[in-house]
Parts: C-alpha cells; sequence; structure tokens
C-alpha cells in the first residue's frame, strides 16, 4: 500500500531532478553558443556533476571524450530561503549564468 503523501513526494523529486539536470545542460549549451540543447549539452552536464555519476553508464563513449574537467568552474547558489525545507543547493558553471 501506498501513503498518498507518496505520489506528490515523487513527483517533486522527480521535477527536482529535471530542473536540476536541465539547467545544468543547459550551462553546456550557452558556453558553446548555442540556443539549442542538444544531447551532448545533458552527457557533459552528467560527466561533470558528481551527483549524477549514477547515469555515468548511460552516457555514450563518445560524448565523455569531448570532457575537460579542467574547464568547469562551479559557483555555489541557493534557491529558496536557506532555513526552509524547500531550499536546495544549485551550482553554476559562472556568476553570471545564476542570475
Amino acid at each position: 500500500m501506498i501513503s498518498a503523501d507518496a505520489p506528490a513526494l515523487f513527483a517533486k523529486a522527480c521535477e527536482m531532478f529535471i530542473t536540476e539536470l536541465t539547467y545544468r545542460a543547459w550551462f553546456h549549451t550557452e558556453e558553446n553558443k548555442r540556443r539549442t540543447l542538444q544531447r551532448s549539452d545533458i552527457s557533459m552536464a552528467i560527466s561533470r556533476t558528481d551527483i549524477f555519476d549514477f547515469l555515468v553508464d548511460v552516457i555514450p563513449k563518445e560524448d565523455l571524450a569531448q570532457y575537460n574537467p579542467q574547464s568547469v568552474f562551479l559557483t555555489p547558489l541557493t534557491i529558496g530561503n536557506a532555513n526552509s525545507d524547500t531550499s536546495y543547493r544549485r551550482y553554476c558553471i559562472d556568476a553570471r549564468s545564476c542570475a
């Protein structure tokens, strides 16, 4: 049996996961001066971020060949009120993209 709160909790967790992955992929898109998100952007977001390590086996090897870990500088940013349960940390590639 599933509690009535469980589907709402899973939905919010999925929303936060997809939002975070999309933000990180979008930063890679902007680094390459493009306006269209591509598969390689998502692959780079996964390979650059430790919290997405569980997805590394899903990334094709040719997408990982482009990765240069020396080129990543992350800036922490807290979304929401830092003292509330709804806040979370996002890491931005540069301060301009966190605005």
